[in-house]
């Protein structure tokens, strides 16, 4: 049986238990990977092999380790079983909690493909760790929190005197009725990157560190956090005065919902329909983006082709988007003034067909679009190509 050449196309590639049966099968081994494992002995085998690595790192670990592989986030603690010679990789966050220094040294190796969450008497435990992300580094003795900060009952009731508090995310002091006064006269702080404080609090800024962001919350609005699709229900929900964490977006069937608040304030992106910009206008305070949602009709992920006609231009009365399509053909009977008008946007199109005249106006709404007068014949597929290579394309893959 003739052997294949082996192309390997993954995120990860553990090339930590190759053994030399297996590269035998193939003449000859290609890895395109963001990152390769290799120990001692198997970069040896593949070096001996003629293997070509075309990778963002080679990471050389033990012979015979473990390899413990991760995806989302997760935290070490000083309780954290170890099994010995083992390898820790985790795709997401990884939180280091006081006292876990032993449990760090515990690992043969550590890596990390995201944010390095650590309190500040960490930091000198981390050289041996290999990060591609942010590292977060929190206050000694403060205690972390995933998430947003809520100060309300619950959070008073469950404080003691000169507490600290950690967030990544935001902090939120608009709920009634909570005694600052009694928050700051146990000396709480508070360290997050953005507080929403009511202004019917004016001292509450006193909670939190230097570093915050302050952004005051008028009296009256409802905060709402999270994302807020406008609807005929949300004024029932939340009342006239919104304060929206997130984004929010008013699609042309909630106009009667818009027309019905008094305010709204929005941190982040509103996306609002074209329609009703003047009306948004009429009812936002602040937000800090605004984008359009036009009504243009979309042809988008298409690998057939594309055929653009009059008749299917006469449907689209508000235009035509055209977004990461293979080819797209235009008929020559379509005039370059009609497709002017109709033809809003083309975007990551392979291979546009059409002629010279309607070029000269698609050309002013294109990005990554290439050109041609006549859509070329496929050719046929090399037979290496198909019959003699193995292609694998994999998150994680281990040979």
């Amino acid at each position: 049986m003739e052997k294949k050449h082996l192309k390997i196309s993954a995120g990860l590639v553990d090339l930590t238990d190759v053994q030399p049966e297996a590269l035998t099968h193939y003449h000859a081994i290609t890895v395109s990977s963001g990152v390769v494992l290799v120990t001692p002995r198997t970069r040896r085998l593949l070096a001996e092999f003629g293997a070509i690595l075309n990778c963002g790192g080679v990471i050389d670990v033990p012979d015979g380790c473990q390899l413990n592989n991760i995806n989302g986030g997760t935290t070490l603690t000083e309780h954290t079983q170890v099994v010995d010679n083992t390898v820790l990789l985790v795709n997401g966050h990884l939180r280091l909690a006081p006292g876990s220094q032993e449990t760090i040294r515990k690992y043969a190796k550590i890596m990390v493909n995201g944010p390095l969450i650590l309190p500040e008497g960490l930091q000198g435990q981390c050289s041996g760790i290999i990060q591609n992300g942010q590292q977060i580094v929190y206050p000694d003795g403060a205690d972390y929190v995933e998430g947003n900060i809520q100060i309300n009952d619950r959070f008073l009731r469950r404080i003691k005197k000169d507490a600290a508090f950690f967030t990544r995310s935001s902090a939120f002091l608009i709920e009634e009725n909570v005694d600052v006064q009694a928050l700051l006269d146990q000396n709480i702080l508070i360290h997050a990157k953005t507080a929403y404080v009511s202004e019917n609090y004016p001292d509450g800024e006193l909670l939190f560190d230097s570093n915050a962001q302050i952004i005051s919350v008028p009296a009256g609005f409802r905060v709402i956090q999270g994302n807020l699709t406008l609807d005929q229900q949300t004024e029932a929900e939340y009342g006239k005065k919104l304060f929206v964490v997130g984004k929010c977006r008013v699609e042309m069937a909630a106009k009667n919902a818009l027309e019905s608040l008094e305010k709204i304030i929005v941190a982040g992106e509103a996306q609002v329909d074209e329609d009703l910009m003047d009306l948004w206008q009429a009812r936002c305070v602040k937000a800090d983006k605004v984008t359009r949602i036009n009504q243009a009709r979309k042809i988008k992920g298409m690998d057939s082709d594309v055929i653009i006609s009059k008749e299917m231009l006469a449907l689209c009365p508000r235009g035509l988007e055209i977004i990461d399509c293979k080819n797209v053909i235009i008929l020559p009977d379509v005039e370059a003034a009609f497709l002017s008008e109709k033809i809003l946007k083309m975007r990551g199109v392979s291979l546009c067909v059409c002629t010279q005249e309607q070029q000269s106006v698609l050309q002013l709404v294109c990005e990554f679009v290439d050109f041609a007068r006549e859509k070329p014949e496929k050719k046929k597929a090399a037979e290496d190509e198909e019959t003699k290579v193995l292609k694998i394309s994999a998150g994680f893959y281990k040979l």
